[in-house]
């Protein structure tokens, strides 16, 4: 079977009495040049070892086992895996899981299949729960070297987006604090088996060794959290009505004490002033 051909995939599906899946998200890629194009970039990273999330019917897959040293599929649907399990049969560098990656032990993946060595992640993240796993993966350092991911066109967007843009918020300095972002290239919904009525774009997420500010953990996304919770409001009128029961006198005190011109909205503060703030907060609560 060639993953990539409409007409290939929908015979496979039928003849082991599959479809997609609208509660996980399932579009499949079908345009071989996209393939290819996400898979190349997660290869061109330091390792060729390859963690692949929620491959499917396996077009990346099969691209990725040919030139990767070794690849890890990572599986929620048990009828996927029977697809992914005949299609790969052969190739003897290649594990596959049937499990959730937000319950995975990434950290015994690097350990046992990848010899204590780190991989880069390769995906197709389904649009109901890009963010979660995104967040999980930030947090494994110690195991990824890179994130190349398709994601919503908007999630995109807010990732990388700049201050003072209609984009930038809170997952865009949450983010921030891990990694850096690179948007590569968009994919339109022509390429996915059933289309989409979204567009999509492939992202690079280059976590960075250690974290990019220091913050007080105990605030700080409570701290991004509360100067976006009404973003046509001044971030002094957020703190005033947000949860730390500041009144207007301490909070203006709060946010002088972190560099901050109290009349500015949130999306005008750099990620760094937000790390600034819940270290002054942590001082002051």
């Amino acid at each position: 079977m060639q993953p990539t051909s409409p007409t290939d995939l929908i015979k496979s599906l039928r003849k082991n009495n599959l479809s997609p899946n609208k509660r996980l998200g399932q579009n499949f890629l079908i345009d071989n040049n996209v393939v290819q194009n996400i898979a190349d970039s997660a290869l061109s990273g330091d390792t060729k070892n390859i963690l692949e999330i929620g491959p499917g019917a396996g077009a990346m897959s099969l691209y990725l086992a040919k030139h990767a040293d070794k690849l890890a599929l990572i599986e929620i649907d048990s009828g996927m895996v029977k697809l992914l399990q005949e299609l790969l049969a052969t190739y003897e560098n290649v594990q596959i899981m049937h499990e959730d990656v937000l319950e995975s032990d990434l950290e015994a993946l690097q350990k046992t299949f990848f010899e204590g060595q780190k991989y880069s992640v390769c995906a197709n993240l389904p649009y109901y729960i890009s963010t979660p796993i995104i967040m999980s993966l930030l947090k494994q350092k110690d195991c990824i070297d890179d994130i190349v991911i398709m994601v919503q066109e908007e999630v995109a967007d807010r990732m990388s987006a700049k201050p003072g843009t209609k984009a930038y918020g809170s997952l865009t300095i949450a983010i921030s604090l891990y990694a850096k972002v690179e948007k590569l290239f968009n994919v339109p919904p022509t390429c996915f088996y059933p289309q989409p009525k979204i567009n999509s774009s492939v992202i690079r997420i280059s976590l960075l060794d250690k974290p990019e500010f220091q913050i007080d953990e105990r605030y700080f996304d409570k701290a991004v959290r509360c100067c976006f919770a009404m973003r046509r409001k001044t971030i002094l009128n957020n703190l005033t009505n947000g949860p730390f029961q500041l009144d207007r006198e301490s909070a203006t005190a709060v946010l002088e004490a972190a560099g901050i011109d109290p009349k500015l909205r949130a999306e005008a503060l750099p990620p760094q002033k937000f790390a600034d703030l819940s270290i002054v907060l942590g001082k002051t609560i």
